[in-house]
């Protein structure tokens, strides 16, 4: 088939992972796939090194046409200014789609949930079907951190989610929870799909503590408890720093924040001001560097605010498990995350804001080796069964598959 993929991020960000991967996987399946993206600046919010100043730029990497449009970046990050952000690439994708030769199906990525009607504008226009792929229900996120507050403007985004939900082929999503939400939205459950995200088992797999990066790092003989991933507002990883203030006595403790986001300034600022000097701050690491710093990890973190009721499983929740250490969560208590630490014994779960719960989990797990490693070897189990990236992906190309054979568009 002739596939147009519709998404934000794609390769060099990494949190594009899923979106390149999935995309170079189609294509090896011998699929013609084209990815509509715009121009690369997450986590920095700044355009990457070589795309500056254009409106539009063909690529060719590893099969996969891409092709990029303009997106605005913001020098400061709040509601207003990412709606800008959002609908710029919003319009540039969908004049790209409009003078693009017609695929057999578009599969479009969201967040952002307005690429929904990018999708519904060309099915319309040029007859063809749409998969919507819902990695994060927007809406939802906005009213539970109160990031909207004004009721007409947050029912007029269900009402165009709803809309979206309704036309596309086929809604597709990341979790049983958010599968679930959608159904109760009103929306048919034949028509959902859950197509999780994996992880790379033989990229991603449990390796000694010591490696290059431990060494570079100063790290190797150090109990690492390491946070890897955005730092943004609903993480709340102010609270990392509390705890570390209080274990400053444990000498060998040492907290590794690895990452980037709009908090990142404050939290450094934190950090020096409460003279945290057994806290490490560093960038984004590629792939590779990445598998290395969860190698060096005694303890992954995964970080939320209690107002945080995720139905969606962090993606770095795939790549702790699978290199095998242990996890140590402040999800709410029947949120995602929460429900496959659970079910796949692989950590502890503490109350979100706790700074004593946290404290004591770190504590009781740099004191139970035991613990830690069957924890760890629980983990690595779970992604072995349930999060393998060739078990996923073969079973969402044979259903893409029997969907292209679909003629009924709408609803």
């Amino acid at each position: 088939m002739k596939i147009h993929v519709v998404g934000i991020n794609y390769e060099p960000e990494t949190v594009a992972v899923f979106n390149t991967e999935m995309c170079e996987y189609l294509n090896r399946k011998g699929h013609d796939v084209t990815v509509f993206t715009a121009f690369p600046n997450y986590p920095q919010w700044k355009i990457y090194e070589g795309y500056e100043g254009k409106l539009f730029k063909d690529e060719q990497l590893n099969g996969v046409t891409i092709k990029r449009s303009y997106i605005y970046v913001p020098h400061k990050v709040n509601s207003i200014s990412r709606i800008f952000f959002e609908a710029s690439f919003i319009v540039s994708s969908f004049l790209r789609l409009l003078f693009t030769r017609s695929p057999n199906l578009i599969f479009v990525i969201s967040a952002p949930i307005g690429l929904g009607i990018t999708a519904f504008l060309i099915s319309r226009l040029k007859d063809i079907p749409f998969i919507f792929h819902v990695k994060d229900l927007q809406p939802d996120t906005a009213v539970n951190l109160k990031m909207l507050n004004n009721k007409w403007i947050i029912n007029f985004l269900f009402l165009i989610e709803k809309f979206i939900y309704q036309k596309a082929l086929v809604v597709s999503t990341i979790s049983a929870g958010m599968v679930k939400k959608i159904i109760s939205k009103g929306i048919d459950v034949n028509k959902v799909l859950l197509f999780k995200d994996w992880v790379d088992i033989e990229r991603f797999k449990p390796s000694n503590k010591v490696n290059s990066f431990s060494i570079r790092n100063k790290l190797s003989d150090k109990f690492v408890v390491s946070y890897c991933g955005n730092f943004g507002i609903k993480q709340g990883l102010e609270l990392i720093l509390q705890v570390a203030k209080d274990t400053r006595s444990f000498s060998e403790i040492v907290y590794l924040l690895v990452g980037d986001g709009v908090a990142k300034d404050t939290l450094f600022r934190m950090s020096n001001e409460m003279d945290l000097n057994n806290v490490k701050f560093l960038p984004p690491q590629n792939h590779e560097t990445y598998s290395q710093v969860l190698s060096t990890s005694d303890i992954c973190l995964i970080i939320q605010k209690s107002q945080v009721k995720d139905v969606l499983i962090p993606s770095k929740f795939l790549h702790i498990t699978a290199s095998g250490r242990p996890v140590i969560s402040t999800a709410v208590k029947g949120s995602e995350a929460f429900n496959q630490i659970k079910l796949a014994n692989c950590g502890i779960s503490v109350k979100p804001e706790n700074v004593v719960e946290l404290k004591e989990a770190i504590l009781r797990l740099k004191e139970d080796p035991l613990l830690r490693n069957e924890l760890g070897r629980n983990g690595r189990v779970h992604a072995e069964n349930n999060l393998a990236k060739n078990k996923i992906l073969n079973s969402f190309h044979s259903k893409i598959i029997k969907l292209s054979h679909c003629k009924k568009l709408y609803t």
